[in-house]
């Protein structure tokens, strides 16, 4: 802060300059004199009294103002003034009219002696309250500071920074507000004012670990991980379970913490997989749209473990070093070729009455339906495939004649899926006693938008009862 200086001449008369004095003007003129330098001092004095009341100290934090606080509200104001006071004679303290009522001979005495005024006098901090700003700074929401740690993602280890935070430090905060008080003076050119920015002092609590005193073992971090780590495979309803120790052999990390997979350990491991749970003439599991996976009895079939996707899956899912439950991946073969139901298929569930077209992966239909009635026309579960199509078609027994508008047919033009414009119900059990003569009614605009969309050679699975 630039404080304007300035000192009213001290004047001292010597005994030979009094006689001078008194011999021209005598002591009428010494009185005067007096007057006018206690007019002149007591007028400093006053300035530096309200300069001083006037004075205030601003704190800001990120360039955000928290609060002004004048020297009362800082707790100094009171020792401030008094130091002011001390600093001036009594004589330069009064009104003119208080130093008129002494008595002469002090008046001149002090005249003749002389007095001055201080250039300025430091604010008095030693009392510094910092409650107030305080209870302003204690109103921002703050964050307390992050050590640093070791974090993981990519498959490595790595030293995540700390973070410095927003907590302060109380006696930082009194130390840098007291440093800015202390340069406040009182003096005749302006009320002091100072500003105190926080981020430019220590006045925050700092980690107590940082990236570059910290000591960040991957190794040990690695340990404590496979230790709480449980990875479960499951293999068509049985399960292996990796725990700890045997998680712990397949990993290791290099030095810059890049965590690997040992690879040999996971392809011996694979390899006995494959002995243990190979499965021939097994029912298809097949992934119903209700229920989930269900075997088909009817579609007998022979599983082999895929090691090498197997291997694979459960690498990266080792590499998570969390927590999981995967499943196996299988070569399926029926009569010595690959097998799956997927992507392009029908689903016809006849105990929940539900068809699902999936066309490209995706489920393109999902509707209620009506299959033969249980008590003389089931219709018959089977692997099947779309032989025909057609619309605008009559369909004739011994004891119906209907014409549908659609028909999509899997077993030969006998049973096949059509719309049923003569029902107001589908699903449910309407199909034990009021099903239909063994083909699968649909309601029209799920059969229109299945006819438009699949081709002859679509798989068409029926199971149930």
């Amino acid at each position: 802060m630039c404080v304007g200086k300035w000192k009213i001449p001290v004047i001292v008369l010597s005994a030979v300059a009094a006689l001078t004095v008194a011999t021209v003007g005598g002591a009428a003129a010494l009185a005067s004199s007096a007057r006018q330098l206690q007019t002149q001092l007591h007028g400093v004095y006053t300035t530096m009294c309200s300069n001083v009341r006037q004075a205030n100290v601003t704190v800001t934090e990120n360039g955000e103002n928290v609060g002004t606080y004048d020297l009362e509200q800082l707790g100094v104001l009171d020792d401030t003034l008094l130091a002011v006071d001390n600093s001036f004679h009594p004589y330069s303290r009064m009104t003119q009219e208080e130093f008129d009522e002494e008595p002469l001979a002090g008046r001149l005495k002090w005249r003749i002696w002389g007095d001055s005024a201080p250039e300025s006098v430091a604010v008095q901090a030693e009392s510094l309250d910092m409650s107030a700003v305080m209870k302003d700074l204690d109103a921002v929401t703050r964050q307390a500071p992050v050590d640093a740690y070791i974090d993981y993602a990519d498959g490595s280890f790595f030293v995540r920074d700390e973070v410095p935070g927003t907590k302060l430090e109380d006696d930082a905060v009194r130390t840098a507000v007291l440093s800015t008080v202390q340069t406040l003076a009182a003096d005749t050119s302006a009320a002091g004012k100072a500003t105190v920015e926080l981020t430019e002092h220590d006045c925050y609590v700092q980690p107590k670990v940082t990236a570059e005193n910290g000591t960040f073992d991957f190794a040990e971090r690695l340990t404590d991980a496979a230790k709480s780590m449980t990875v479960t495979v499951n293999f068509q309803g049985k399960k292996e379970v990796l725990t700890g120790a045997s998680v712990e052999k397949l990993l290791s990390v290099t030095d810059k913490g890049q965590v690997l997979v040992d690879e040999d350990a996971l392809s011996e491991l694979t390899a006995q997989w494959h002995k243990t749970y190979r499965n021939d003439g097994v029912p298809y599991l097949f992934n119903a749209q209700v229920g989930g996976i269900k075997p088909i009895d009817f579609l007998p079939v022979d599983y082999e473990l895929n090691r090498e996707a197997t291997a694979e899956a459960l690498k990266q899912t080792l590499l998570q070093l969390e927590n999981a439950e995967i499943e196996a991946v299988w070569y399926c073969w029926r009569k010595g070729e690959a097998f799956a139901i997927k992507d392009n298929y029908v689903e016809i569930d006849i105990p929940n009455q539900k068809m699902t077209y999936v066309k490209d992966g995706e489920v393109l239909v999902s509707t209620d339906i009506v299959t033969g009635a249980t008590w003389g026309y089931p219709t018959p579960p089977g692997f099947y495939k779309v032989e025909n199509k057609d619309t605008n078609c009559w369909l004739s027994g011994i004891d119906y004649n209907v014409h549908v508008d659609y028909w999509i047919g899997f077993i030969g033009f006998e049973i096949g899926i059509h719309d049923a414009d003569w029902r107001t119900k589908f699903g449910g059990t309407n199909y034990v006693k009021n099903g239909s003569h063994g083909c699968v009614n649909t309601p029209k605009e799920a059969t229109a938008l299945i006819f438009d969309n699949i081709e002859v050679g679509v798989p068409v699975l029926v199971y149930g009862k």
